[in-house]
Parts: structure tokens; sequence; C-alpha cells
């Protein structure tokens, strides 16, 4: 069956369209509906829809996804997450095509951020709010004094989907978010919407319809209202009250009374303490949000020599999961640029034209080893998880790295019957009828490790203390 990986933002609108939040859509639109939205902002029936989903993919698999009729959509990882019914083809130039027609989901998708969708948000008025910056004290009390107005819950919706979230990355945003929650009494709900780059406010619009699927019942201005049932809300200009030095919506402060900075000043005024390395007060922003700019800003501090973590072990071990939760624990707490070379990404990318032979699987590895190096030479950490079967490989590739920085082996002895049982990709199935020769674990020998620095057994290990004896391990000298 044909198969093709979506791009970040199509993966995310993907993951909006299994779950419902972009209805009434049940699939990605063709040519002439999603030429009306751009037009007049509705569906051909004449429904309101602010933004074209849509999938684009090269001319030849969509040649080949017609005559099959069927296209499997697969994650970073190559795990068959969805199914799309293939109802029509529509060229976009440049050698691609859009494919449009219904999805189905096939296996849930695994976040490199860890974001799950969210469950609807229950009955009773809900006033969300979505961000794409990290919050600073006067937005916090302008969401306080909007929410008196409505008798409504508050819910912070971050949004985390690619290219959505500004200053902050999306687990920086979340938390910052569930910092300014906790001082008004709000609840914080990640939303994996990508940023469309769509014109006139029509990515704040899909926003507002993905909230309003979701169970909000009033938005801010500006965020789609009205268009998707909800209510609109009007977030208050705020002022600092000199008398008690809090923000407070401007019509209620005498203009004698309104002291610096202005509310619009806040912050870039934080961003130059930070920069400075100076104290930030409370009072222009909460302590979460300072802590994760400052982390932003220790990104760009001179680094160290550089490492690379290279993940070991079979099919289905877990790998991919530990790499890209200890890549997202990284991000958070080093000013290293951090690379993840995951061995399915890596095969679709830097290795395309290799077979399974050992002596192409020998060479994926070589050239992961490569670019882990140079990662490392220039004082990055690289994270790699390949499978990695053959020691002297696995040795070559440690001498590479050494020769400019440090290396750590990680074997990821997750025992092979239970890989088997895990088996998302159905490799192992077809390994045992023959379909698949050398395959490591059954026709093909993997060698254990015996000089790794670290042996995590996934099937006793969940993944959170996976990650902390690996950082455990990057921490000893």
């Amino acid at each position: 069956m044909t198969s093709w990986i979506p791009s970040p933002v199509e993966l995310d609108d993907l993951d909006l369209l299994l779950h419902g939040a972009y209805r009434p859509l049940t699939g990605f639109l063709d040519a002439d509906a999603a030429a009306a939205v751009v037009e007049s902002g509705t569906l051909p029936d004449g429904t309101p829809w602010p933004v074209p989903i849509t999938l684009t993919v090269p001319d030849a698999t969509a040649d080949e996804a017609v005559r099959a009729g069927t296209l499997t959509l697969s994650d970073e990882q190559r795990t068959p997450v969805a199914e799309l019914a293939v109802e029509r083809a529509d060229p976009a130039g440049d050698g691609r095509s859009t494919l449009a027609g219904p999805v189905r989901g096939l296996h849930p998708r695994e976040r490199a951020d860890g974001v799950r969708l969210p469950d609807p948000l229950g009955d009773g008025p809900v006033f969300g709010v979505p961000m794409t910056t990290p919050p600073h004290a006067p937005d916090v009390a302008a969401i306080a004094a909007a929410a008196e107005a409505t008798d409504a819950r508050v819910v912070l919706l971050p949004l985390v989907g690619d290219g959505s979230p500004d200053g902050l990355d999306g687990a920086g945003l979340v938390r910052a978010a569930t910092g300014a929650a906790a001082e008004i009494g709000a609840s914080v709900v990640a939303l994996p919407l990508a940023r469309h780059d769509a014109a006139d406010g029509r990515d704040n619009a899909l926003a507002g319809r993905v909230a309003a699927a979701l169970g909000v019942t009033h938005l801010p201005d500006g965020w789609g209202a009205g268009a998707a049932g909800t209510k609109s809300v009007a977030l208050p200009e705020m002022a600092l009250d000199r008398a008690t030095k809090v923000w407070t919506p401007t019509a209620r402060v005498p203009a004698e009374r309104r002291d610096e900075p202005a509310a619009a000043d806040v912050p870039a005024l934080v961003a130059d303490l930070i920069a400075r390395d100076e104290p930030v007060p409370r009072l222009l922003t909460p302590l979460a949000t300072e802590r994760e700019l400052r982390g932003r800003a220790a990104a760009t501090a001179p680094v160290r020599a550089g490492v690379t973590v290279l993940f070991t072990g079979l099919s289905g071990s877990g790998k991919s999961t530990i790499a890209n939760a200890v890549h997202a624990a990284l991000t958070e707490r080093t000013p290293r640029s951090v690379t993840l070379l995951d061995g399915d990404v890596v095969r679709t990318m830097l290795s395309s034209e290799l077979g399974f032979s050992r002596e192409h699987r020998e060479l994926n590895v070589r050239r992961i080893g490569f670019v882990a190096a140079e990662v490392t030479r220039h004082g990055g950490v690289a994270l790699c998880a390949p499978i990695a079967p053959y020691a002297s490989v696995r040795a070559e590739v440690r001498a590479m790295v050494e020769a400019h920085g440090r290396f750590v082996l990680v074997h990821v002895s997750t025992p092979l019957e239970v890989c088997e049982a895990r088996d998302r990709k159905g490799l192992y199935a077809k390994a045992r009828r023959g379909e698949i020769a050398e395959f490591t674990g059954i026709s093909d020998p993997y060698e254990t490790p015996t000089d790794a620095e670290l042996t995590i057994d996934a099937s006793r290990v969940d993944v959170a203390e996976a990650v902390e004896r690996v950082l455990a391990a990057l921490e000893r000298p």
C-alpha cells in the first residue's frame, strides 16, 4: 500500500481531523474547496471555515494513491497513523499534487512534544484563551478582569503545533501558561494546532473553531468568536495603578494614577532585564514566564565540547520514544543545540537509496555516526536511535565521535518477545512469515553491547525514569 509522511503542519492537521476538532471536516480538502475557503472563508456548501486544510504529495505518490484508492499516512517514525480514502487529486505545481478525501485512524500518533489531544472541556460556560506568546503580568490581569464578566471558568489554551509558539517552544509555553493559570484559578489545555500563515487573522479564527469544538463558549476578541458559535469577550486594556501597584483595566484608573511601564512595553522590558541578568519584578511577569524566558536566553551561551548518545536496541524496543523524550528534556535544560537522528527519519532523508542488507545497514549507521560526529565537533548534542545491531560499526561510530567529544552508548535492552508483542509496524509478523529477509532478532543477529555506558529495559522502566537515567549519565564526567 502506498505510504507517505506528511509535513509537520499536515501531521498536526491530521491529528485534529482524527480527533474531531476540525468538524465538520472529516478529511483533507480538494482544490475547489480549498479555493472557496481562501476566497470567501466558507466551504462550498456555505459553512464558515477559515483555513484550507490540504495534503500535498509528489505527483508520483499521488498517481500511485489514485490507482490504489487509498494512501497510508505515517508519522516521522514511519508508523502508520491514518488512511486517506483518495477521492480526488489536483495538480499543485512544481511536481506536486493535493490529495483529498476522508481519513480514518490506524494507530495513535506519539507526538515528540508529548502533547495529548485534549478531551472535551465539559458542560457549562468556558472562557478559552488561546495564546502563542508567554503571558506577562498585565496579560494575566486582563484575562482575570475579562473573566469576571463571563461567569465562566477560564481555560488557557497554549497553541503548540508546528510554527505556532512565539518566543518559547511548545513545552515552555505550556509551563508558562500553567504558572499564569495558577495565579487566577484557571486550567491549561494545550492545543496541537499548527500555524498556517493564513491572511486576515484566519489562523486565529481556526484556533477559535478548534476551541469551540472542545466546548469553549467564550473567546477573546480576535479569535473567531461568533462564527464558531461562541461569544466574544473583550480583553481590557490594562494600566498599572500607581496607588495600588496592581494592573487594572485602564478605564478604572484615573490618568494621573497611571504608572510606568505601559502594558505594551512589558515584554521588551522583561527581555532587557533578562539579557542584563537583572531581577525581574513579579509586577512585570509571573515567575514561570521569567524562568522559561531565562532558559531560552541561556541557549545562546557558549558551550563546551559536544556529546553523542547512541541508543541501540531491537526494533520496537523503545529507542525512538526514549530518544524523543530525552531530546525534549535536553532542549529545555541545556543551551546546546540538540539534534535527533532517529533511524526511521534518517532512512527517509539521508539513506533513502539504501536497502536492508548487512552492508547497507552498516553504511546507514556509519552515515548517522558521521553526522553525529559533526554535531559533536561543533559543540552540540546528537541523539541517535538506529537499531545498530553490529558491534564493529558501533565501535566505528564511537571512534568517529570521540575524536571530537564524548560518546555515550545506551543499550535499550527490551526483550525480543516484548518488542515482537508491540510490533506497531507489523515488521516482526512479516519477518516471521519470511517476507523480510535479514530481520534483526529473527533472521539476523543482534550483537548485544558489552561496552554500553547505560542499559535500559523499557519493559521495566517507564519513559520518565529512562530520561532521568540518561540525563544522569550525561552529567557524569
